[in-house]
């Protein structure tokens, strides 16, 4: 699933890399700290984004485990 693209990094994710907040409008925050480039990624999602979200990523963990 490679991004064709004009920039493309991969980043092993770890849950200390990751951090969750809620905006004023109450959307979903992820922030992604990169630290090879010192940087910083902010995501921002409707609550009903981020459950689908969440969903896939458990979905492809639990295959990633040979539970699916």
């Amino acid at each position: 699933m490679p991004h064709e693209g004009p920039h493309q990094s991969w980043l092993r994710v770890t849950p200390e890399l990751l951090a969750f907040a809620l905006s004023p409008e109450r959307d979903v925050l992820l922030r992604v700290d990169i630290p090879r480039e010192d940087s910083t990624v902010v995501l921002q999602m409707t609550a009903h984004d981020a459950r689908e979200i969440a969903a896939a990523i458990l979905a492809k963990a639990k295959e990633a485990e040979g539970k699916a």
